[in-house]
């Protein structure tokens, strides 16, 4: 397929509570509804209370992988968003539970140079990604050196009761570009909630943090074929409520990440 941009999409900066770009009406909306159908091959998700780096993670049979399964990888327990790399993991035995716990799952789908074989309808996108016209929109709207990035894809199916504690990206991760697709009704408040920190002192430790030391100050809304895209940088508190009326959010995550990142050499190199 060679229809992959909606050459008339539209996007708006923001500059509160941190940068951010929204875009609407991105891709061709018969070209999404492909991508969309590579969701129902991700598996229902599993969490752990570990830091699990993505090198580690894409070793892993995500079908195979049940509740109460036990494994012993390299990961790290008393994470935050300064020490989540390779280098600083330990092997350790993790339990994999179904209960949603505040961070996305370690069976996620990822898309990368050993796979994408097996999903060409993503290879369009991916394509239209890592071209210099597109690498220079976004570092000439995000004010960003993406030169020597490369691009991340996953598809994320998060199901009821989902959550994620309020973060700020991992350092590794340059630039996050969030594509919603919603062609099954969910809630338009499934979208990522933006925070401030009610007092300066707050927890380092990503698991020990609670949604009490933040204040919820914005939710960008969950619309088909729009995208919620910033770079890191500091006080960029994003996460997803609790309680949220959603019960199949479908997003495609795409993140620029530097050569630090653990599965950087997997990852698809820009055409600058």
């Amino acid at each position: 397929m060679n229809v992959v941009e909606n050459k008339n999409f539209k996007f708006e900066k923001y500059n509160h509570p941190f940068n951010y770009i929204l875009i609407s009406d991105f891709l061709d909306l018969n070209y999404l509804k492909t991508i969309n159908n590579y969701f129902d091959k991700v598996p229902e998700t599993l969490y752990v209370q570990e830091s699990v780096p993505q090198s580690v993670m894409k070793q892993l049979d995500i079908y195979e992988l049940k509740e109460d399964d036990q494994l012993e990888v390299n990961c790290i327990s008393d994470f935050s968003e300064n020490n989540k790399s390779l280098k600083n993991s330990k092997i350790q035995k993790i339990k994999l539970k179904s209960n949603p716990n505040g961070q996305q799952g370690i069976n996620r789908l990822f898309v990368d140079i050993n796979n994408i074989n097996l999903f060409p309808e993503i290879e369009p996108l991916k394509n239209k990604l890592v071209s210099k016209d597109f690498s220079k929109f976004l570092s000439k709207e995000l004010n960003k050196d993406i030169s020597k990035t490369r691009l991340k894809i996953e598809l994320l199916r998060n199901k009821k009761d989902h959550f994620l504690l309020p973060h700020e990206d991992c350092i590794e991760k340059v630039v996050s570009f969030l594509i919603y697709i919603n062609f099954n009704n969910q809630s338009t408040d499934a979208g990522t909630d933006l925070y401030e920190l009610k007092e300066k002192e707050y927890q380092k430790t990503t698991m020990n943090r609670t949604f009490n030391d933040f204040k919820k100050l914005k939710s960008i809304p969950f619309i088909n074929n729009s995208c919620f895209v910033f770079c890191t940088q500091e006080n960029s508190w994003h996460g997803l409520d609790p309680g949220k009326d959603f019960t199949d959010r479908r997003v495609i995550q795409l993140n620029w990440v530097s050569e630090e990142f653990s599965s950087y050499k997997d990852c698809f190199p820009l055409e600058f």
